[in-house]
């Protein structure tokens, strides 16, 4: 804080400011000190991207959700593609406590541009590992209808503990016959996790 006034335009020294006062649950002084961060930074500089995520994150701490998906949006324009984007602002609405938000961003995540099998898999992979079966109920049935036979052998494993998750003993059962065929070691370590469903 000391040297800020003698650099009146070094965006660093608010970044970090902003980093440590969001590290000590400071989440109203780090989101002042990362707006000006911000503001002096230039677009075109690398850290451009990480004062918007860092805000964001904050934004989030602070129930400012709908200014938290603004910011993580803004990286679609300069860092991210538009996928990457909402998956980004999954993780951001997950740390502030916001689970339903989080799966919202994990559905706009799943049909944005660019839709491949990468990308859906990735959603589906963090909707297993927060144990979201139930409120992404929709986003699994679509999975399984429309994308699952063009995904990795690993998302057999993914839907295997979602149906599970989601109570549906027949599909689970089917589904756990073909993760044991095609990729036990991924299933089976799923299947001793305790998610809280």
């Amino acid at each position: 804080q000391q040297y800020m006034p003698l650099m009146p335009d070094d965006y660093t020294l608010r970044m970090y400011a902003g980093e440590q006062y969001y590290a000590a649950a400071r989440f109203e002084e780090a989101a002042n000190q990362l707006h000006e961060a911000l503001r002096l930074c230039p677009t075109d500089n690398p850290d451009h991207k990480r004062i918007l995520t860092d805000l964001a994150f904050t934004m989030a701490k602070t129930d400012r959700l709908d200014e938290a998906e603004e910011l993580m949006l803004t990286l679609s324009q300069t860092h991210m593609t538009p996928s990457e984007c909402h998956y980004h602002a999954a993780g951001v609405m997950l740390e502030g406590g916001h689970t339903e938000r989080a799966v919202e961003q994990l559905e706009k995540s799943y049909f944005a541009p660019p839709q491949g099998d990468e990308e859906r898999f990735r959603v589906m992979a963090m909707l297993t590992k927060q144990g979201w079966f139930k409120p992404a109920e929709h986003l699994w049935r679509h999975f399984v209808q429309h994308d699952l036979r063009t995904s990795k052998l690993e998302a057999y494993a993914y839907v295997t503990v979602a149906m599970r998750g989601l109570r549906d003993a027949n599909a689970y059962l089917g589904f756990l016959k073909l993760s044991l065929q095609f990729c036990p070691l991924e299933v089976i370590p799923l299947l001793s996790h305790d998610y809280k469903t």
